[in-house]
Protein backbone atom coordinates (compact mmCIF):
# COMPACT_ATOMS: atom_id res chain seq x y z
CA UNK A 1 0.00 0.00 0.00
CA UNK A 2 2.70 2.62 0.94
CA UNK A 3 4.77 1.29 -2.05
CA UNK A 4 1.52 2.36 -4.21
CA UNK A 5 1.11 5.67 -2.16
CA UNK A 6 4.43 6.42 -3.71
CA UNK A 7 4.20 5.96 -6.96
CA UNK A 8 0.87 7.61 -7.29
CA UNK A 9 3.06 10.86 -5.50
CA UNK A 10 5.58 10.16 -8.34
CA UNK A 11 3.29 10.31 -11.08
CA UNK A 12 1.58 13.40 -9.83
CA UNK A 13 4.80 15.25 -9.40
CA UNK A 14 5.50 14.51 -12.94
CA UNK A 15 2.70 15.91 -14.19
CA UNK A 16 3.91 20.08 -12.51
CA UNK A 17 5.65 22.18 -14.05
CA UNK A 18 8.49 23.09 -11.78
CA UNK A 19 8.55 27.43 -11.16
CA UNK A 20 12.65 28.32 -10.26
CA UNK A 21 13.44 28.95 -7.26
CA UNK A 22 16.71 30.02 -4.88
CA UNK A 23 18.02 26.35 -4.15
CA UNK A 24 21.67 25.96 -2.90
CA UNK A 25 24.17 24.48 -4.98
CA UNK A 26 25.58 22.39 -1.77
CA UNK A 27 24.23 21.67 1.24
CA UNK A 28 25.58 19.37 4.19
CA UNK A 29 24.49 18.17 7.36
CA UNK A 30 22.92 15.46 9.05
CA UNK A 31 19.39 13.40 8.92
CA UNK A 32 17.56 11.73 11.89
CA UNK A 33 15.60 8.79 11.18
CA UNK A 34 13.01 7.17 13.33
CA UNK A 35 10.05 4.69 12.30
CA UNK A 36 10.04 1.06 12.16
CA UNK A 37 14.38 1.42 13.08
CA UNK A 38 16.02 4.20 14.33
CA UNK A 39 19.11 5.96 13.35
CA UNK A 40 21.29 8.83 11.91
CA UNK A 41 23.11 9.34 8.80
CA UNK A 42 25.95 12.29 7.27
CA UNK A 43 23.59 13.72 4.28
CA UNK A 44 24.73 15.66 1.15
CA UNK A 45 22.48 17.51 -1.43
CA UNK A 46 23.72 19.13 -4.76
CA UNK A 47 21.63 20.82 -6.79
CA UNK A 48 22.42 20.80 -10.88
CA UNK A 49 19.68 23.67 -11.68
CA UNK A 50 17.13 25.75 -9.71
CA UNK A 51 14.32 22.84 -9.41
CA UNK A 52 16.27 19.58 -8.88
CA UNK A 53 18.53 18.04 -6.64
CA UNK A 54 20.96 14.83 -5.46
CA UNK A 55 20.70 14.05 -2.29
CA UNK A 56 23.08 11.00 -0.67
CA UNK A 57 23.41 9.49 2.49
CA UNK A 58 25.20 7.42 4.65
CA UNK A 59 24.74 6.49 7.77
CA UNK A 60 23.61 3.73 10.19
CA UNK A 61 20.10 2.03 11.16
CA UNK A 62 18.54 -0.45 13.59
CA UNK A 63 17.05 -1.82 16.27
CA UNK A 64 17.04 -4.54 19.09
CA UNK A 65 17.22 -7.34 16.75
CA UNK A 66 18.73 -5.62 13.51
CA UNK A 67 21.08 -2.86 12.33
CA UNK A 68 22.78 -1.84 9.37
CA UNK A 69 25.00 0.32 7.60
CA UNK A 70 23.54 2.07 4.64
CA UNK A 71 23.75 4.21 1.46
CA UNK A 72 21.03 5.71 -0.06
CA UNK A 73 20.96 8.24 -3.06
CA UNK A 74 17.48 10.06 -4.20
CA UNK A 75 16.85 12.33 -7.49
CA UNK A 76 14.34 14.85 -6.07
CA UNK A 77 12.42 17.75 -7.58
CA UNK A 78 11.63 20.94 -5.34
CA UNK A 79 8.91 23.21 -5.53
CA UNK A 80 8.54 26.36 -3.98
CA UNK A 81 5.00 26.93 -1.49
CA UNK A 82 6.72 30.08 0.03
CA UNK A 83 9.68 32.22 -0.29
CA UNK A 84 11.57 30.50 2.35
CA UNK A 85 9.42 27.02 2.42
CA UNK A 86 9.59 24.07 -0.28
CA UNK A 87 8.40 20.53 -0.77
CA UNK A 88 9.51 18.00 -2.45
CA UNK A 89 9.48 14.57 -4.12
CA UNK A 90 11.85 11.87 -5.95
CA UNK A 91 12.78 8.44 -5.95
CA UNK A 92 16.20 6.44 -5.91
CA UNK A 93 18.13 3.51 -4.13
CA UNK A 94 19.64 2.50 -0.59
CA UNK A 95 22.22 -0.43 -0.45
CA UNK A 96 23.00 -1.70 3.19
CA UNK A 97 25.06 -3.77 4.65
CA UNK A 98 23.88 -6.06 8.39
CA UNK A 99 26.20 -5.59 10.78
CA UNK A 100 24.49 -7.38 13.85
CA UNK A 101 21.31 -9.35 13.62
CA UNK A 102 19.35 -11.98 15.93
CA UNK A 103 17.92 -13.65 12.71
CA UNK A 104 19.64 -16.08 10.37
CA UNK A 105 20.18 -14.00 7.26
CA UNK A 106 20.63 -15.36 3.53
CA UNK A 107 22.63 -12.31 2.92
CA UNK A 108 24.77 -9.17 4.62
CA UNK A 109 23.48 -6.98 1.81
CA UNK A 110 20.12 -5.64 1.24
CA UNK A 111 19.19 -3.33 -1.65
CA UNK A 112 16.18 -1.18 -1.45
CA UNK A 113 14.19 0.69 -3.98
CA UNK A 114 13.35 4.10 -2.10
CA UNK A 115 10.58 6.59 -2.63
CA UNK A 116 10.60 10.55 -1.13
CA UNK A 117 8.46 13.27 -0.13
CA UNK A 118 8.75 15.89 2.34
CA UNK A 119 9.35 19.88 3.08
CA UNK A 120 12.01 22.07 4.31
CA UNK A 121 12.58 25.98 5.65
CA UNK A 122 15.67 27.55 5.10
CA UNK A 123 15.99 29.78 7.52
CA UNK A 124 18.00 33.78 7.22
CA UNK A 125 20.81 31.82 8.30
CA UNK A 126 22.96 29.35 5.81
CA UNK A 127 20.48 26.71 7.14
CA UNK A 128 17.53 24.66 6.59
CA UNK A 129 15.48 22.05 8.30
CA UNK A 130 13.35 19.01 6.65
CA UNK A 131 10.67 16.56 7.67
CA UNK A 132 10.17 13.93 4.95
CA UNK A 133 8.91 10.56 4.83
CA UNK A 134 10.79 7.79 2.82
CA UNK A 135 9.11 4.20 1.43
CA UNK A 136 11.13 1.69 1.27
CA UNK A 137 10.91 -1.45 -0.47
CA UNK A 138 13.54 -4.21 -0.49
CA UNK A 139 14.86 -5.71 -4.14
CA UNK A 140 16.92 -7.82 -2.34
CA UNK A 141 16.20 -9.00 0.89
CA UNK A 142 18.07 -10.04 3.91
CA UNK A 143 16.33 -13.04 4.57
CA UNK A 144 13.37 -11.80 6.87
CA UNK A 145 10.22 -9.96 6.65
CA UNK A 146 11.69 -5.85 5.70
CA UNK A 147 8.83 -4.74 3.57
CA UNK A 148 7.41 -1.92 2.54
CA UNK A 149 9.37 0.20 5.75
CA UNK A 150 8.04 3.75 6.00
CA UNK A 151 10.96 5.93 7.72
CA UNK A 152 9.86 9.50 9.46
CA UNK A 153 13.58 12.02 8.74
CA UNK A 154 14.47 14.79 10.09
CA UNK A 155 17.37 17.38 8.27
CA UNK A 156 19.28 19.49 9.31
CA UNK A 157 21.86 21.53 6.93
CA UNK A 158 24.35 24.05 6.35
CA UNK A 159 23.74 25.99 2.85
CA UNK A 160 27.02 26.05 0.66
CA UNK A 161 25.88 28.18 -1.96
Amino acid sequence: MQFRLAILLFVCVLGFNSQAQNIPKHAIGLRFSGGVLFGGALNYQYAPDEANRFEFNIGRLGGKEFSSTEIQITYQWVFPLDDRFDWYAGGGGKLGFQSQTAYDLRTPLGLSLVGQAGIQYTFDIPLNISLDVCPDVLAINYGYDRRNWLNLNLGVRYLLF
